[in-house]
């Protein structure tokens, strides 16, 4: 038997890459040896986990080296520090807490600067794909899991954590399968093979401006994007911070909108939906020019490719991971994509009600359930470096924003032995630009962005009026005012 065997990388992997994940936690305190040790154990039973990056010898592609025989305890990161000084307790949140805006801690506290966040830079050093970082405080420790982007998306990531919950508690767990066989590459060899056109009749509502007719090459695509980054960060005084908007005021604010949509007849909205037509409401509520806000949702695979026989009990699996929240059985590759929405003007977007705008967010996913041309359309740009039409990227000056929900992975969902008093996403080297990502904790929503500071105060004062009227039993309807208002 072979000492090791190898897992390849897909495309879908690959376009992550220049991008490492920290799942960040305040918690009230922590046992570094019991945490440790738990990893340790993680590491030991999913030997991908303990796996080396390397490059195959065409220099084209990745894959990971995974140790089947020996030990792997120095296939875990672990480091530690400790500060004298108390986190300020701002930081923190509570189930109790009213709606309210929240600032990040300084990223160091949860990603040692030694963690490599590209592929080359896991395989150059040889560093583990996991990485433990605490910072103990007087009065509460801040805990760090990275993983590099380009190996697993949200849902890896969240398995990793759900299995370091069951050692942390001596409890049985399924070791998540991996081998030479990448089933996820299959099904998409399968896709491009059995599928008709890349296009269908929905292009004209989801391609982007006429300018875009000639697209341009990944290269000039990458230094526009970074371009933009580095403009942002440069002149628009880009903050992260997060909105906590905790149970209570999230079940207020549900039940109100979608009895609206009811009785309107728009239809059956989510809570995402309702969630997320919040929060884009609010960053634009103070600007009056007429631009286009171009709206992209990261959109799991996953659901779409359940129906296919090669992913074995994925459908199975998948009802258990959105229902039982723990599932290990099924694969970690990264498989998500960015679906563009139909754009919507600013002022159109404040006219709407935030009934109205949670069933445009409902109608421009419903396209894309069910439907592969996405997947194979991501999967065509990997392989050319060229978008089809309806992923090509916005052009300069329009206005995008993208909202991502690892919620469905469950990050809450362990218990260090003690308060989770916050939860983050810290993302190397820099923070995604206007992209909104949604978590749970406390059974409420964590709205965490790297938006222009206007924008950010736009935010705020929309906190501060619905925090006035759902903490008000004589204030008008919260849905009322928010129409009023944003």
């Amino acid at each position: 038997m072979a000492d090791t065997i190898i897992v390849p990388l897909t495309g879908y992997d690959t376009y992550h890459d220049n991008s490492g994940v920290t799942v960040s936690y305040i918690v009230q305190s922590v046992d570094d040896s019991s945490l440790r040790n738990a990893a340790l154990r993680v590491v030991d039973k999913w030997r991908l986990m303990a796996g080396h990056i390397e490059r195959f010898k065409d220099q084209t592609s990745w894959y990971i080296r995974v140790p089947i025989q020996g030990s792997v305890s120095h296939r875990l990161g672990f480091t530690t520090r400790k500060s004298k000084v108390p986190l300020d307790s701002s930081y923190f949140v509570d189930k109790a807490d009213p709606i309210r805006v929240v600032l990040r801690p300084p990223g160091e506290y949860f990603r040692h600067p030694s963690v490599p966040y590209t592929l080359k830079g896991y395989c150059s050093s040889d560093a583990p794909i996991v990485s433990i970082h605490v910072t103990e405080f007087p009065n509460c420790a801040c805990i760090g899991i990275s993983f590099p982007h380009s190996v697993v998306d949200s849902h890896g990531m969240g398995q990793f954590i759900h299995a370091l919950d069951d050692e942390l508690h001596d409890k049985p767990w399924n070791t998540p399968t991996f081998s030479e066989t990448n089933v996820f590459r299959g099904v998409l060899d399968d896709l491009q093979a059995a599928a008709g056109p890349m296009i269908d009749a929905r292009r004209s509502t989801l391609s982007p401006s006429p300018r875009h007719a000639r697209e341009p090459s990944a290269l000039i695509n990458a230094l526009i994007l970074e371009s933009r980054i580095a403009y942002e960060i440069r002149y628009r005084n880009l903050d992260t911070k997060m909105v906590y908007m905790p149970a209570h005021a999230l079940a207020k604010l549900v039940e109100k909108t979608k009895g609206e949509a009811e009785r309107s007849g728009f239809g059956r909205i989510s809570t995402g939906d309702v969630v997320s037509a919040w929060i884009l409401k609010a960053t634009y509520s103070n600007e009056t020019d007429n631009r286009d806000v171009h709206v992209g949702v990261v959109v799991s695979a996953r659901k779409v490719l359940s129906q296919y026989p090669a992913m074995g009990n994925y459908s199975r699996e998948l009802f258990n991971h959105l229902f039982l929240f723990k599932v290990f059985s099924h694969p970690v590759d990264n498989a998500v994509g960015i679906i563009p929405f139909p754009s919507i003007n600013k002022q159109e977007l404040a006219k709407k009600s935030l009934s109205e705008v949670a069933v445009w967010h409902r109608k421009g996913l419903e396209p894309f359930n069910g439907d592969t041309s996405w997947i194979r359309g991501y999967d065509t740009y990997f392989k050319t470096n060229r978008f089809p039409e309806v992923l090509r990227p916005r052009g300069w000056g329009q206005e995008p924003i993208a909202f991502t929900s690892p919620s469905i992975s469950r990050f809450d969902n362990i218990d260090f032995g003690s308060t989770i008093h916050a939860l983050w996403l810290v993302y190397t080297p820099t923070e995604p630009i206007h992209v909104i990502t949604i978590n749970k904790l406390h059974g409420g929503y964590l709205l965490h962005g790297n938006l222009r500071r206007k924008r950010w105060k736009a935010v705020a004062e929309a906190v501060q009026q619905l925090a006035a009227v759902l903490d008000d039993p004589l204030a008008p309807d919260p849905v009322t005012v928010i129409n009023q208002t944003l």
